[in-house]
């Protein structure tokens, strides 16, 4: 069985999340024929889209065929309300006890993260801007209004979406092994990742 806290730190990571974003995520923010998800309530009230990796979809598909989610992806509670940041933060307390991480760390360090290993693997440098301080990804337009990635290798190295982004045939371990696999690589990155 797949744990509601699995799906969510995954979703946060590779899709370079913030918490209020994530919580209040629709199940028809999730658009699987263009492999993205549309973040209505970004920063400054504007909306973007992000990227929905293979893996990621395997997993809220499963996510979704075990909880059932109606109108809020992660809902909380209460009936009819979407999952608090406090939960969250707790979800991400308790990963990060899980894999044995001392130093203070933060929710936010997964979309950092993000945005460090899009670049690593060859995201193009223009379509990472900063805004308020923070690493905004997925900022450039298609000519069409949506905005997109694009990627700046093609050729032996296409862009590498790490740790929980891409696991490609590992899918099911993650689905299998949960909450004990998502600590196992938080504690990978967060040991250089964390000052």
């Amino acid at each position: 069985m797949l744990k509601r806290e699995t799906a969510i730190l995954f979703v946060i990571y590779s899709a370079g999340l913030i918490l209020g974003e994530v919580i209040i995520l629709k199940v028809d923010d999730i658009d699987s024929k263009r492999m993205m998800i549309h973040i209505k309530q970004a920063k400054g009230r504007k909306y973007r889209y992000t990227v929905l990796s293979d893996t990621a979809l395997k997993i809220l598909r499963q996510y979704a065929k075990e909880y059932r989610p109606k109108d809020w992806l992660f809902p909380g509670g209460n009936e009819g309300e979407h999952l608090h940041d406090r939960s969250v933060q707790k979800i991400f307390k308790r990963a990060c006890e899980k894999a044995k991480i001392k130093k203070n760390a933060t929710v936010h360090i997964l979309r950092h993260s993000f945005a460090t290993h899009l670049l690593e693997g060859g995201t193009d440098l223009r379509c990472a801007i900063l805004e308020r301080g923070y690493m905004c990804i997925a900022s450039c337009s298609s000519g069409s209004g949506d905005p997109f990635f694009i990627p700046i290798n093609q050729g032996d190295n296409p862009p590498v979406f790490r740790v929980f982004h891409d696991f490609g045939e590992d899918t099911d371990l993650i689905l299998k092994e949960g909450m004990s696999l998502v600590a196992e690589k938080l504690s990978d990155f967060f040991r250089n990742a964390i000052v």
